[in-house]
């Protein structure tokens, strides 16, 4: 597969059409661990400014079958959580340190567990 058909360049793609407003994404599964095949979906929750509501979705994009997991937002329902997260993104952005996003996704998805946490993690 090439570089930019990747699933994580698939899945950004996807998240850029679809939902220019997010706040990020998570590529998840078997896309995440790195075993996928041309045939593979991918699991990616996107995490949107404005949802009050969770929903799970499955589309089509590229070709490629999607399952979107939409959770409700977490700024509104987690203060301390959901302000972790756009502050681990900032940390990123501005000195390359990814610890404080490590740490806040994986407590993020310690509240989710079952499937949408497997994949996510290298444990």
């Amino acid at each position: 597969m090439k570089d930019h058909d990747s699933p994580a360049s698939e899945a950004l793609s996807l998240v850029r059409h679809h939902f220019p407003h997010a706040m990020g994404a998570l590529l998840g599964g078997s896309a995440a661990r790195g075993h996928t095949s041309a045939s593979s979906d991918l699991d990616v929750a996107v995490l949107l400014p404005d949802s009050d509501t969770g929903r799970r979705e499955v589309i089509r994009h590229n070709g490629r079958l999607t399952e979107l997991f939409l959770p409700r937002r977490l700024l509104s329902a987690d203060p301390i959580r959901g302000q972790a997260l756009p502050d681990g993104h900032q940390r990123v952005a501005e000195h390359a340190d990814t610890a404080p996003l490590a740490v806040a996704a994986e407590r993020v998805l310690d509240l989710i567990g079952g499937l949408l946490r497997e994949g996510y993690t290298q444990r």
